[in-house]
């Protein structure tokens, strides 16, 4: 339809009043309209052509239009097109042909159809030929080149869009990290024996005669008192103090610093053993066994030191001549498993040389023996004493003692020759791995007195003279044996 003038259309006539038929404004057909939706404001132009086209449509169907009503407008269509085919299907919209385009009625063949819910398009089989498969069933399987949809892979998946189809073939160790999941695994060692420490004990009893004194704790040795710390037994010939058990365990825990005296508890570190009674005959001390009952370990290391020997001797009647010092013991270390060892095992110490009543030969240290000194399970030689000679004249040293049986087996230092005969003077003993050996002398120039006697378990003597006093010839070191026990 083409647009035409309002003004040649008349209102219409059964329009009650207060009411109004679009557009409205101040004053009537031809004026401006109101504001419409959101605030806009068409031209009056612009709906007084709508407007004529609706009532030009109404008038030629010949339907009275009734303000306000839509319907009118869908009756004045149905009668225009049924005076065409005769045929009344709520009609909207029709093509040049007269098809119906749009209507209220959803028959069949219809391409646009509206109602309570809506416009909806109904298509036809022959509407659709050509299509892709996507535009009938509307699948994301059916779009070609489909974009790949973000999947999070899932190496365990068997199946569905997480599954890896070209995986390799990987072992279960592979992803699991876990032991357990190796083939042939191998066994895991157990810890190694020996790797925690569970005792050590310093054996040193040179064994020797022993004089108690009763209601003191002193005990006054022979020789050379034992170190602090060691396990000592006691024998007697006939009785020991009323207080004192032979044959029971004690442990050393004070020594006079000339190692002349020492004393006694029950425990390491304990309270002093007061004796009540000094007891009758000879008494003597050793060392207890080693047993292994004690610890249960499974492995044992040892050290062993041999005794030290003494210095040799110069002059015995003046300060003349000259003299070497003694050589050092000799060392053994071994490791063993217990199993190998009796459950009772033999320790003696061997003690330093002492100078000798004559002659210009220094006394010889002697063994320190791990087990019977039959049949021993290791064991080291004594260092040899230091030589001598009443006139001035040079002497070779001392040489030194060895390990037997250990794994390690160390011959002691020997004792410094006498290379210098100008005046009297005396080489000092050879060192230790546990102490230095006693010291030498020249005899005449002022100074500090020297210690000849051997400071270090094992070392050798100081060479000197026979006379009592500052250059007597010292006395080698005792030897020594370290019990240390491993689970």
């Amino acid at each position: 339809m083409q647009g035409f003038s309002i003004n040649s259309v008349s209102a219409p006539p059964n329009l009650s009043e207060g009411q109004t038929v679009p557009p409205v404004g101040e004053g009537g057909w031809g004026r401006d309209c109101a504001a419409g939706i959101s605030g806009t404001k068409v031209s009056a132009d612009t709906l007084n052509d709508l407007l004529g086209n609706v009532l030009r449509v109404l008038e030629l169907a010949g339907v009275p239009p009734v303000a306000n009503r839509f319907d009118d407008l869908i009756d004045a269509l149905n009668e225009l097109y049924s005076g065409v085919s005769g045929d009344r299907r709520n009609v909207l919209l029709v093509d040049a042909n007269g098809k119906p385009l749009l209507t209220l009625d959803p028959s069949p063949g219809n391409l646009l159809t509206a109602g309570q819910d809506g416009l909806w398009v109904q298509v036809g089989a022959e509407d659709v030929e050509g299509l892709a498969d996507v535009a009938r069933s509307g699948s994301f399987d059916d779009l070609r080149d489909a974009p790949a949809a973000p999947v999070n892979a899932d190496w365990d998946a068997e199946d569905g869009l997480a599954e890896i189809l070209n995986k390799p073939p990987l072992a279960k160790v592979a992803t699991s990290g876990s032991f357990n999941d190796l083939d042939d695994r191998p066994d895991i060692p157990q810890p190694q024996r020996g790797s925690t420490l569970l005792a050590v004990t310093v054996y040193s009893v040179v064994a020797q005669s022993v004089t108690f004194s009763a209601g003191s704790p002193v005990i006054t040795c022979a020789l050379n008192a034992p170190l602090a710390g060691s396990p000592v037994t006691f024998r007697s010939t006939d009785t020991l103090p009323a207080n004192i058990e032979q044959g029971t365990t004690y442990f050393v825990v004070q020594v006079a610093a000339d190692q002349s005296t020492f004393q006694i508890a029950s425990v390491q570190g304990g309270a002093a053993i007061s004796m009540t009674t000094a007891g009758a005959g000879t008494h003597s001390i050793a060392n207890p066994p080693w047993r292994k009952s004690d610890h249960s370990p499974a492995v044992v290391e040892t050290a062993i030191q041999a005794g030290g020997g003494s210095g040799g001797i110069a002059s015995r009647t003046s300060n003349a001549g000259t003299a070497t010092g003694g050589g050092v013991g000799g060392y053994a270390w071994l490791r063993r498993s217990a199993d190998s060892l009796p459950d009772e095992v033999e320790i003696i110490i061997g003690a330093g040389g002492i100078v000798p009543a004559s002659g210009n030969l220094g006394g010889p240290g002697a063994y320190t023996y791990l087990g019977d000194p039959q049949s021993p399970v290791a064991y080291a030689t004594g260092g040899g004493g230091g030589t001598g000679s009443a006139t001035n004249a040079a002497l070779l040293g001392a040489p030194g003692g060895t390990g037997v049986n250990g794994d390690l087996n160390v011959r002691g230092e020997g004792s410094l020759p006498v290379v210098s005969t100008t005046t009297s003077n005396y080489t000092p003993g050879g060192r230790s791995m546990f102490g230095p050996g006693g010291m030498g002398g020249i005899y005449g120039p002022s100074g500090a007195t020297p210690v000849h006697d051997a400071s270090g378990r094992g070392a050798g003597g100081g060479g000197g003279t026979g006379l009592p006093g500052s250059y007597l010839a010292g006395k080698g070191g005792d030897g020594l044996l370290v019990m240390r026990e491993y689970s």
